[in-house]
């Protein structure tokens, strides 16, 4: 559960992880990417994409031609494997758990990812892999959606949990 935290992960900015992510993601069976992919991948112009490789190259976390491929290091797969890992983690938490709808879950995951321990994921990574085990009607989690969704409606709004 006292997972460490890589020693580059707490010195990248936020749009270094970002960018980071987005390379592990497109280089899944660790082959090279291009600029124009990480640039599609996240919305942003080549030129964003350049310099953030730079940045990560300084870091040692992927090696880059000019004008050509990108590649992860070792340690950039292990890092990149790792803010992935929290995203994935984090959003199946909010729409799981909490009940939020996938793009919101998923927008809240990236902004959580970068600011919470990892030893803090670990343990909702466990919390989830539990719940999920628990599935009667009598389980955590049902009960849960049944409190939240009996808070709602006292409040007078629409239960947030069927937002899926």
């Amino acid at each position: 559960m006292n997972r460490k935290t890589p020693a580059r992960i707490s010195t990248l900015s936020r749009s270094a992880e970002d960018y980071l992510e987005a390379i592990f993601l497109e280089a899944q069976d660790h082959t090279p990417v291009r600029v124009k992919e990480i640039g599609d991948r996240l919305g942003v112009a080549p030129a964003s994409v350049t310099q953030a490789v730079k940045t990560l190259v300084t870091h040692g976390l992927v090696t880059s031609q000019r004008y050509g491929a990108i590649e992860l290091t070792e340690e950039g797969y292990t890092v990149g494997k790792q803010i992935s890992s929290s995203h994935h983690i984090l959003s199946v938490f909010f729409e799981e758990v909490l009940g939020l709808n996938h793009d919101d879950a998923d927008r809240a995951a990236c902004i959580a990812e970068h600011g919470l321990a990892p030893d803090i994921i670990a343990r909702l990574s466990c919390l989830v892999k539990w719940m999920a085990t628990e599935q009667d009607a009598r389980s955590p989690l049902a009960e849960f959606r049944q409190h939240m969704s009996s808070v709602r409606r006292t409040q007078g709004k629409s239960d947030p949990l069927k937002t899926k």
